[in-house]
This record gives structure tokens, C-alpha cells and sequence, in this order.
């Protein structure tokens, strides 16, 4: 979690990979949320091996809810471009079906 305003709180994923020397991705690129401090007790941040998606748990009154902000990858038209949109697509079902949530927006 990251400090932003004293009122909120963000929750943020980098889509650079620092991991070896060549930087893959844009260098300022990433998701992220902001929510109010007052519903902090009832947000739990979810931990995603994508760096194209930054998701947060929400508990209400209705049931879990799970929010997930996806920097879905660019459609130039080729094969490669398809299969990532297809992962990431599929990435946030399965991340839908282990946080075993009421809704999903």
C-alpha cells in the first residue's frame, strides 16, 4: 500500500520488470487503486503474479466483492498480441474464482 493523501490509500502495480537488466514495459506504466481510509478495515489487497492487474477484496454487507484494474495488452493484430489478451482474460477469471467472490466489476 502506498501513501497518497492522508484521506486515502493506493494500492499499486508496477508493469516493469526490474528482475535483470533490460527493462520490459513502458517505465512509468502500472494500475492502481485508490479507496478512503474509512474503508480500509474492509479492503484486503490481493496479491497478483500479473503486473497487469491490481486487484483489491472488498467485505460488504451483500457478500466479498472483488475489484480488479486490468492495463489490458495492446491489439496490433498479430498472434502474440491475441494469446496476451487471452492470458490476462484469463488470469482474472481464475483470480474471480480463488477469491471466491459474490460480484466482480
Amino acid at each position: 500500500m502506498l501513501s497518497i493523501h492522508p484521506e486515502f490509500v493506493a494500492v499499486a502495480k508496477s508493469s516493469v520488470d526490474i528482475s535483470n537488466d533490460i527493462l520490459r514495459g513502458r517505465p512509468y506504466g502500472g494500475t492502481a487503486m485508490l479507496y478512503c481510509k474509512d474503508l480500509a478495515a474492509n479492503i484486503t489487497p490481493v496479491a497478483s503474479s500479473d503486473p497487469r492487474v491490481c486487484a483489491v477484496f472488498l467485505m460488504t454487507e451483500c457478500g466479498p466483492v472483488l475489484f480488479v484494474c486490468v492495463y489490458t495488452p495492446v491489439d496490433s493484430v498479430d498472434v502474440e498480441c491475441v494469446e496476451n489478451y487471452l492470458a490476462t482474460c484469463a488470469y482474472i477469471t481464475a483470480l474471480c474464482e480463488v477469491c471466491d467472490v459474490c460480484y466482480s466489476w
